[in-house]
């Protein structure tokens, strides 16, 4: 009778255990699912590692056709292994981006600067409420492309 009690006792234990490994697992996946939603991230489904740009998105504002506006972005690779950007894009002409660095370590971050020129095409092309895209193409097959959107309104002149 004592050895049975110690079986169901041992038997408890493994069963509470497998619990909070399983709550655990349950939990790391909807912060991720979670954090996904708030930031541009891409997770790897095989690792769990995240490449993520911060914000995801940039709101620039009242923007007067003329002006360049100007805004960062954070890029921070927290892979196991090291990432090499292979190219930086947007969505339009009138949009710039450039990475300080192409190269990042493990846990390392970069700034991804970006600008926008609402008179390049030097028509009406960019007035009213825009929305351009960054795209950073990355060497690492998992994370192959990021993006990231910038909004504004372009006014024609200040008393808009």
């Amino acid at each position: 009778m004592n050895s049975n009690r110690i079986i169901k006792l041992v038997i408890a234990i493994v069963i509470i255990i497998l619990s909070v490994f399983i709550v655990r697992s349950v939990v790391i996946q909807s912060s991720l699912k979670e954090a996904k939603n708030t930031r541009s991230e891409k997770v790897s489904e095989k690792s769990n590692s995240v490449v993520i740009i911060t914000p995801p998105s940039q709101n620039l504002g009242k923007v007067i056709y003329g002006d360049v506006a100007t805004t960062t972005f954070t890029l921070m690779n927290s892979t196991s292994r090291s990432l090499k950007i292979t190219r930086v894009s947007t969505s339009c002409g009138c949009t710039k981006a450039e990475v300080e660095k192409k190269d990042l370590g493990v846990n390392e971050t970069t700034v991804v600067r970006v600008s926008f020129d609402p008179a390049v095409h030097k028509d009406d092309t960019d007035i009213g409420e825009v929305t351009r895209s960054i795209y950073i193409s990355t060497d690492d097959p998992d994370f192959p492309q990021l993006t990231s959107t910038i909004t504004a309104n372009v006014i024609k002149e200040a008393s808009q």
